[in-house]
Formats: C-alpha cells, sequence, structure tokens
C-alpha cells in the first residue's frame, strides 16, 4: 500500500510505506523536534511539569495530569515517537552496568548493624567458636550459686 499523507502536526506531506505508525504519521522534522525536546529534558535531569505540550507547544491545561503534553493522543504519539530511543538507552545502561560489575552479580555491600547487649553477646559466642549458653557459662554470667 503506498500513498500519499500529511504530518499530523504540520501539514507536510508523507509517503506511506505500509504501516500507520508515528513514524509514517509525522514528517521527519516535527519527529526530531519532538525526540530532540524529550532528549533535552532527559540530559537536563528536568523532572518538573512542563507549561508547553513537547508535542504541538501548545500550554498545558491546568489540572491535567501528564507532565510533557497537553493530552492522551499527544502522550500516546510522544510515546511512540521516542520508543526506540528508550530502548537504546536502555540497553546502553544495562551494557554499562555489566561492564562496570565484570562478575555479573552485584551485591551491594551490607551496612553495618547496631546491635543490641544480646546480640553482641551472640557475635562473640560465634567468634570463640562456642554457643551462646557455653560463652555466657564461661564468662560467668549465668553462674548460679546453691
Amino acid at each position: 500500500m503506498t500513498g500519499k499523507r500529511f504530518c499530523r502536526l504540520c501539514g507536510g506531506e508523507i509517503t506511506l510505506h505500509g504501516s500507520r505508525t508515528a513514524r509514517l504519521t509525522l514528517c521527519d522534522d516535527c519527529r526530531a523536534r519532538i525526540l530532540g525536546r524529550y532528549v533535552y529534558r532527559l540530559e537536563h535531569h528536568i523532572v518538573s511539569k512542563e507549561t508547553c505540550c513537547l508535542v504541538c507547544g501548545k500550554p498545558i491545561p491546568q489540572g491535567h495530569g501528564s507532565y510533557t503534553t497537553c493530552c492522551q493522543a499527544h502522550q500516546t504519539l510522544l510515546n511512540y515517537v521516542t520508543a526506540n530511543y528508550r530502548k537504546a538507552r536502555a540497553s546502553n545502561q544495562d551494557k554499562a552496568w555489566k561492564e562496570a560489575h565484570p562478575g555479573g552479580i552485584y551485591t551491594p555491600p551490607t551496612p553495618k548493624r547496631v546491635l543490641s547487649p544480646l546480640g553482641r553477646a551472640e557475635q562473640e559466642a560465634r567468634e570463640h567458636g562456642l554457643s551462646y549458653g557455653q560463652y555466657m557459662a564461661k564468662k560467668g554470667g549465668m553462674a548460679h550459686e546453691v
């Protein structure tokens, strides 16, 4: 199926190649503009709510739940345009993690715990190779006089 379509945002002409994805319903300039805005937000760690839609540039209505777009249709369009970028970014992060941890399994160091007096006594008993009861009996903490 080959036909002529128009960009959903700017009205420029697009030649279809069979699929009706966002890649084929937006012109190259619009896709590049949307992806550029999205990448800029990620690279500069911008997490606050946008004042203008990343897709069309209109102000986002007050009380609208989205942080980046003015309507659900534009949110879907943004997801289509950024899908390949997000997949590549996740893959790169995964590769970076594997390079940083060549053993493959990363276990973070366990934090030092503050032990109670009973816990400290149990730990000292283990260090001496004794059970808690044997350690306390040797230490004299449980000795009873008859």
